[in-house]
């Protein structure tokens, strides 16, 4: 079959392997079509031509479409094959995906896919008995009429600016005094990964501590509930004929009906009608799952339902987690945050503990390795210890001394507040010089002398702080609030920008150049505006959904904001997330 190139939708090194030939066939889509049928051919047979063949297994194989190499992934020889000779584009055996040596990056071109299709449907009926009577194989394509109506409607969607309705922005109503808890749900909502756990229903609530009868603490057989049916918005009264071990529930509808299997996102307790679209919290003063209530925090703002939203389950449940955030006092965001975290550790499988190696999502996401050299004075001998942190607390400096006292508690980074440095040299503050002073080497006072197990003794040290390991979502708390005889905030201004590197942090030495795995990108903000007795909270937050445009949440309204508006905020709390994830192997 003759392929004709119709049009160019990859790089630019795919357009110039399709080519033309005078009487319009494509000499690079006929030899596409040679390479696919080959591959086709001799599944399982293939192995990489640099590889050891005592080797028994190289990983993922891309063959060469300029000259049928065939080489790994995971050992670079494909990439090694490209870059020597000149071969930019081959192609990944299984997946039958395009992959450009030189981009470093997926083709998606609408001439290859066709071939692929075209292929692949041979290759289907080759293996079925021969039947006269069989329509053939056609792979779908979309007409053009269709194509153009979705990209209308994508046009449409994109000039809209009823950014009300969209997923992922609704207001949260202010209980009284509660903007800081408000401005750290907006935050954790848009987190991606959180977002990707809590929507695709990951966290089984029975990983909490259950009663007798093995059931949820938060919901058990015969309580009353109020019930969603699969795909709909009213909510039923309904009681709980039995958990299952999966999580789900069977519930009795008052009105006669039953359904089971039903997933812990569509019910709520029954309580009378909350105001603002609220939740109810559990009957009998049990203790409510936090897993559970995030959930529910995540449906509703994900729902498309531009009402404003009341999270009491949430709040409530950190109530029960830390009592002395409960009521409507003016409570710190930052701490609201490390009490938040700590309640979804234990409720979505965390261990006992807070160790570097848990894997529950809350550690998988937030947790780093602050790594702590001290150094003595006298032998030199150097002790290391790592311990590991949700978040870096981060002095601002506004005068000749530190605004904040030593010792000051930071959630499980036991990270040593700096003392002795440098006056201030009257020069903007900037983060890179809040994270510059923090890891920079101190010399520890004679009331803090260092016990050194090679000389036996007390001794006169220095103390280093570093990055051991890198969270995937860094937050970076900038202190603005001193505690000393009176309470005051700091207003000094710190620059900060959208983009982070990490890497002058680090306690290993330089990654080579043009590694980005040290690279953040910034999606949240927490602001605070007036004075500590006084005081506002607002969020930041970008939005991937729409396009990655920034936004203001200040609890119940959600306004569209510019980059230049989240530079110059005055903030208080910094989200960044690794440009780049790495994938680890799966125990």
């Amino acid at each position: 079959m003759k392929w004709a190139v119709s049009r160019t939708d990859g790089c630019s090194h795919c357009g110039t392997y399709k080519g033309r030939r005078a009487d319009g066939e494509a000499i690079g889509l006929a030899r596409f079509t040679k390479v696919n049928r080959y591959v086709r051919q001799r599944v399982g047979q293939l192995v990489c031509a640099r590889c050891p063949p005592d080797q028994a297994w190289c990983g993922r194989l891309r063959i060469c479409l300029h000259c049928v190499f065939v080489g790994c992934v995971a050992h670079g020889h494909i990439q090694e094959h490209c870059e020597q000779s000149k071969h930019p584009l081959s192609l990944e055996l299984g997946l039958f995906q395009v992959f450009c040596g030189v981009c470093k990056d997926a083709v998606y071109d609408r001439d290859l896919e066709r071939v692929c299709e075209f292929e692949r449907g041979l290759a289907a009926e080759s293996k079925l008995p021969s039947d006269p009577g069989r329509v053939p194989f056609v792979p779908w394509q979309p007409r053009d009429a269709s194509e153009a109506l979705l990209l209308m409607q994508q046009a449409a969607l994109e000039g809209s600016r009823n950014w009300a309705s969209r997923f992922g922005l609704r207001g949260l109503v202010n209980l009284g005094n509660t903007c800081f808890s408000n401005c750290i749900i907006q935050a954790l909502v848009h987190n991606p990964l959180l977002r990707n756990y809590f929507l695709a229903s990951m966290h089984n609530h029975k990983t909490t501590a259950g009663g007798a009868d093995g059931s949820s603490s938060l919901l058990r057989a015969g309580d009353r509930v109020q019930a969603r049916w699969k795909g709909g918005a009213r909510w039923y009264p309904a009681s709980i004929a039995k958990v299952n071990d999966d999580g789900t529930h069977d519930l009795a509808y008052e009105d006669g009906k039953d359904e089971t299997g039903v997933s812990a996102s569509m019910i709520t307790p029954a309580a009378d009608s909350v105001p603002g679209g609220g939740e109810a919290v559990p009957p009998d003063g049990r203790e409510t799952c936090l897993g559970c209530a995030m959930t529910n925090v995540f449906n509703e703002l994900y729902s498309g339902d531009v009402k404003q939203f009341a999270p009491y389950r949430l709040l409530h449940a950190v109530w029960q987690q830390s009592k002395h955030l409960a009521g409507y006092a003016q409570q710190d965001a930052h701490e609201f945050f490390i009490a938040l975290l700590d309640g979804l550790h234990k409720h979505c499988g965390g261990d006992d503990g807070h160790g570097i190696e848990c894997t529950c999502i809350i550690h998988r996401i937030f947790t780093g390795g602050l790594q702590s050299d001290v150094t003595c004075a006298s032998c030199k001998s150097v002790s290391t210890t790592v311990d590991p942190f949700w978040d870096i607390s981060l002095d601002i400096v506004a005068g000749s001394h530190d605004m904040m006292p030593p010792g000051s508690p930071m959630s499980p980074t036991h990270a040593a507040v700096l003392q002795q440095q440098p006056p201030w040299d009257g020069s903007d503050v900037t983060l890179l010089k809040c994270l510059e002073r923090f890891t920079r080497a101190e010399r520890l006072g004679s009331n803090e002398r260092y016990s050194c197990a090679q000389c036996k003794e007390r001794q006169m040290s220095t103390k280093k702080l570093s990055m051991k390991r890198l969270p995937v979502v860094i937050c970076i708390h900038l202190k603005r609030f001193k505690h000393d005889q009176q309470a005051t905030k700091i207003n000094t201004p710190v620059k900060f920008t959208e983009q982070l590197d990490m890497q002058p942090y680090l306690a290993a030495p330089p990654p080579p150049a043009g590694d980005d795995g040290f690279k953040y990108t910034l999606f949240a903000v927490v602001n605070h505006k007036g004075s500590m007795e006084h005081g506002h909270y607002t969020c930041f937050v970008r939005s991937p959904q729409q396009g990655g445009l920034w936004f203001l949440c200040n609890d119940e309204t959600v306004t569209i904001a510019t980059l230049r508006d989240v530079l110059s905020s005055e903030a208080y709390m910094l989200f960044y997330i690794k440009v780049r994830l790495e994938y680890g192997v799966a125990d």
